[in-house]
């Protein structure tokens, strides 16, 4: 349910070229799409969504990533930055901060490559199950 209600939230805004299930399909997916973001949840399996995104980072490296996880701990917040990620969001935050969060990676990303589009894309990589809609 968790993400079938971001793919509809996201829908609204942006060209949504996902979802994906697990890390392998998350990579094999930005290849072929080049999304300029991707929204990770770092719980992820194959690999886990944290070393999907580091992954993803190196591979595509103007491909913005927004992590988001249930863990508050400062370690896992400090290892996200570390890896490459443009923001991190705990899912109990509320939809406007995930929305400000993808829009300021967004701007990062299109002030750095001096192009703007129209309507940007993205492709979020949520496993099956977790939250409820009213939160991301």
């Amino acid at each position: 349910m968790f993400a079938e209600t971001l793919h509809e939230f996201l829908a609204a805004k942006y060209d949504v070229v996902g979802p994906v299930a697990d890390g392998a399909a998350l990579l094999l997916a930005a290849a072929e799409l080049t999304p300029d973001l991707a929204v990770v949840d770092i719980g992820l399996t194959l690999p886990n969504g944290l070393n999907a995104s580091c992954q993803l980072r190196q591979k595509f490296p103007s491909i913005k990533v927004v992590c988001m996880t249930q863990q508050r701990e400062p370690t896992m917040v400090a290892e996200v930055f570390r890896r490459g990620a443009s923001a991190f969001l705990v899912k109990s935050s509320p939809v406007a901060e995930l929305l400000t969060a993808i829009e300021e990676a967004l701007l990062d990303a299109f002030t750095s490559r001096r192009r703007w589009r129209t309507k940007s894309s993205a492709i979020f990589c949520i496993p099956t199950g977790g939250r409820s809609p009213g939160s991301v």
